[in-house]
């Protein structure tokens, strides 16, 4: 079987499982036209009860300046900006579509702290090197490994087969996911995304965070995230599946221009928000 149809086989078995983030897609389509105010964003994403709560708590965790200074999504719009909050939206509607499933070869609790923690890992890169858009990192690394969610649930007694495989001879999950299912989780989770339509940034972020200076157009965001999911293994925060630390990229940690002797100070500011976001969230 060819790769194309390995992947697209696997997206339509899998898509189901994770529900496109509709909320978002609807926020996409109002900031493209032109007549569209705070009233009417704050409106869209009200109508999601649990979405609007999930995004004023992130908004009042350490991740911010505001510690309870945010108590609705006007003033989350005002204080954030209007493309970050949005940012934030897709990032909680997925963290929602994580809570909703279950299965019993790995807990989705570690596997969402995983996730947060690259997210916050790559924010606080981000915010480093003051970048313009930090929340666009935080949802880049939040996402990364979507595809590897996806096979777990869809086919936990392979996983759970390709986990003793990883623990017992080493060799890194995605590699035994590609010999399994002619793909890897990063490749799954990117034509998903491609599938709902979501920035080009996030596809590419997702599908070469093992190999970030492959991406044509995004390796730079694709390097943030690959540097903060090695962070994410080091500490530990979570558990993804794999059991060792992924080897670091040196070409994609110089691509970021970041000192090594700011990495303590970095991983300090990352325990410290990731320790007040999931206490809120989860």
């Amino acid at each position: 079987m060819s790769s194309a149809l390995a992947i697209q086989n696997l997206v339509d078995e899998t898509q189901h499982l994770i529900s496109p983030p509709k909320v978002y897609m609807k926020l996409k389509v109002a900031l493209d036209d032109p007549s569209t105010d705070f009233d009417d964003l704050a409106q869209l994403i009200s109508t999601d009860v649990s979405i609007a709560a999930r995004l004023l708590k992130i908004a009042n965790s350490a991740m911010f300046n505001f510690p309870g200074q945010i108590n609705s999504i006007d003033r989350a719009l005002s204080l954030i900006g209007t493309q970050q909050t949005v940012d934030l939206v897709l990032g909680t509607e997925i963290l929602k579509s994580f809570n909703g499933v279950k299965n019993d070869i790995i807990s989705v609790e570690d596997f969402t702290k995983h996730s947060l923690g690259c997210a916050i890992s790559s924010r606080v890169l981000a915010q480093y090197k003051r970048e313009h858009d930090v929340e666009a990192h935080f949802v880049n690394g939040l996402l990364h490994d979507t595809g590897r969610l996806l096979l777990f649930v869809k086919y936990p007694e392979i996983q759970k087969t390709l986990l003793e495989t990883n623990m017992a001879e080493g060799i890194p999950l995605s590699n035994l996911e590609t010999q399994q299912y002619g793909i890897s989780h990063d490749k799954l989770g990117a034509h998903l995304f491609e599938t709902w339509g979501l920035p080009d940034e996030v596809i590419e972020s997702t599908a070469h965070h093992h190999d970030p200076l492959s991406s044509t157009n995004h390796s730079y965001s694709a390097a943030f995230v690959h540097v903060a999911d090695w962070i994410t293994h080091s500490i530990p925060m979570g558990f993804n599946g794999e059991n060792f630390v992924p080897e670091l990229d040196e070409g994609a940690w110089l691509s970021l221009g970041i000192p090594e002797s700011a990495l303590e100070m970095i991983m300090t500011e990352i325990i410290k928000q990731f320790t007040s976001t999931v206490r809120l969230l989860l």
